[in-house]
């Protein structure tokens, strides 16, 4: 009796099936996992900082709009953080000065002495203001003369008499203006604290 070559036949069971499907899902899915976490490390703190610093320099320079009123408090100074070489010649004027803002105890030691102080002269202009009108006096320092102050004055005060308006012009001029109706005519003085000198 002889043999037969058969072909063998291979039988797939379920199980099987499910089992090399469950363990290419587990492959793959370890694959996503390692990808993620790379992505993960791959932003650090060193690469945020850079992408946040680019953002802040795209909205550089900053102008005065681009700070809030009131932001910039004494309290986020540093210490002489603000000296003189950061402050533009005759930026801070006299109007930008609040009413006893320089005292002796914001002043240091030594730092107002008689070389420093120069000239002081007190320039004055007046006009007469005729009954029920207005009228305004103008005084300017002389060249080479720096206005620190100025005021205004007229009449003792009477019924009728207005002071209008007293303040600086710019960095060289001081204005007054005033309304007579007193029933007299009477003179309005304009004054101004003029320095030269000094340094």
């Amino acid at each position: 009796m002889g043999l037969r070559n058969s072909p063998r036949r291979w039988s797939v069971s379920p199980a099987l099936i499910v089992s090399v499907i469950a363990l290419v899902a587990a492959v793959a899915g370890t694959a996503v996992a390692q990808q993620a976490t790379t992505s993960a490390k791959a932003v650090t703190k060193k690469k945020a900082k850079s992408i946040a610093n680019k953002q802040i320099d795209a909205r550089l320079p900053w102008g005065t709009d681009d700070i809030a009123d009131g932001a910039v408090t004494n309290g986020k100074l540093a210490s002489d953080a603000v000296t003189s070489g950061k402050i533009a010649g005759s930026a801070v004027t006299t109007n930008k000065l609040a009413n006893a803002a320089t005292t002796s105890a914001k002043l240091a030691a030594g730092s107002v002495r008689a070389g420093k102080l120069g000239t002081i002269t007190i320039r004055t202009d007046t006009v007469q203001i005729a009954n029920n009108s207005g009228d305004t006096a103008e005084v300017q320092c002389n060249p080479g003369e720096v206005l620190i102050g100025g005021g205004a004055s007229g009449p003792t005060p009477v019924d009728g008499w207005t002071l209008i308006q007293s303040g600086p012009v710019g960095d060289e001029k001081w204005s007054a203006r005033a309304w007579n109706a007193t029933g007299d005519s009477d003179g309005l003085d304009a004054r101004a604290l003029c320095l030269q000198g000094g340094g």
